[in-house]
C-alpha cells in the first residue's frame, strides 16, 4: 500500500508531501495505481519547479519513497499553491476511493 501524507498551510497552500510504499496492485511496469500516482506527483513537481519564488526540496533517494517540501519566497503564489494542493488531493482521493486497499491519503493542516 502507498501511504501519502499531504500537508498544507492554513490557507490551503501545499507545503509538504510524503509518499511511501508500493501500491502493489499489479506487477512492476504494469501497475495502473502506481502509474496514476506517479503522474499526479510528477505533474505537481514540474509545476513547482516552474513556479518563480518557490524553493523546492525533494527526496527520491529510494524506490517507493517520495518526499518534498515547498517554501514560498515569492509573492503572488498563493492561488497557484492552493491549486496544486487541490489537484493532488482530488487525484489521490479519487485513486484511494477506487483502490482503498492500495492507497491511503492522510491530510494535515499546519500554520
Amino acid at each position: 500500500m502507498t501511504t501519502v501524507e499531504l500537508v498544507c498551510d492554513g490557507e490551503g497552500c501545499i507545503r509538504r508531501c510524503n509518499a511511501s510504499g508500493h501500491a502493489a496492485f499489479s506487477h512492476k511496469g504494469g501497475d495502473i495505481v502506481c502509474a496514476a500516482e506517479s503522474i499526479l506527483f510528477n505533474t505537481v513537481l514540474e509545476l513547482l519547479v516552474e513556479t518563480s519564488g518557490v524553493v523546492l526540496e525533494t527526496d527520491k533517494s529510494s524506490r517507493g519513497n517520495l518526499a518534498f517540501s515547498v517554501e514560498d519566497k515569492g509573492s503572488g503564489n498563493t492561488e497557484r499553491l492552493k491549486c496544486m494542493a487541490d489537484f493532488l488531493r482530488c487525484g489521490l482521493r479519487s485513486i484511494s476511493e477506487q483502490y482503498p486497499e492500495h492507497v491511503l491519503l492522510r491530510e494535515k493542516t499546519e500554520d
